[in-house]
């Protein structure tokens, strides 16, 4: 498998209709098989939109590989739908709105945005990280160390969108060693 030479970059206003057509290629083909037809015909336009509050933070980023926008993500320090309670609030950060080009993906995109954040929230004194994450995208997550803490249904555009609760915390022991390695 080919590795993409990227650059990790905080995202722009600018980047939005870019961004927009890369989310909405990454949901398109990367949840098809995940989800019904006709929920993802609802859900896909509203989730594809990218959302300008979490560009204006300085917390979301964008992979670029010639010029080209190849994969997105971000965090912030509240989640996107509230699912109740568990570790204290100020510590914890969210991680909101990863996608990888289908052409990329696999190759390392979604890791290096990761780092990106982690070591973003670390700065600041976050000590975990949950996510929200689609079906499609818990492997992803389980590899970086997530691990399942609920199943939520939300809803969008009138339709039930399944998404699972996975919390981590922000340097795992496995992190750790890479960190004493270098």
């Amino acid at each position: 498998m080919a590795t993409t030479q990227i650059d990790i970059r905080e995202a722009t206003p600018a980047d939005l209709g870019a961004l927009r057509r890369m989310l909405r290629a990454a949901y398109e083909v990367g949840l098809k098989g995940y989800y019904a037809p006709q929920t993802l015909a609802r859900v896909i336009p509203t989730v594809a939109e990218g959302n300008l509050r979490l560009i204006a933070s300085g917390r979301f980023h964008v992979a670029t590989s010639d010029g080209r926008i190849v994969g997105c993500g971000g965090w912030s320090d509240g989640p996107p739908t509230p699912v109740g309670g568990g570790l204290e609030m100020g510590r914890l950060a969210h991680l909101r709105q990863f996608a990888t080009c289908p052409d990329v993906a696999g190759q390392g995109v979604g890791t290096a945005l990761f780092r990106r954040c982690r070591d973003q929230a670390a700065a600041i004194g976050m000590e975990h990280f949950e996510c929200q994450s689609t079906l499609m995208a818990e492997g992803f997550y389980a590899r970086l160390g997530f691990r399942h803490v609920d199943f939520i249904w939300t809803p969008i555009r009138g339709a039930a969108f399944a998404l699972v609760v996975m919390r981590r915390p922000l340097f795992t022991e496995a992190d750790r060693h890479r960190r004493a390695a270098i």
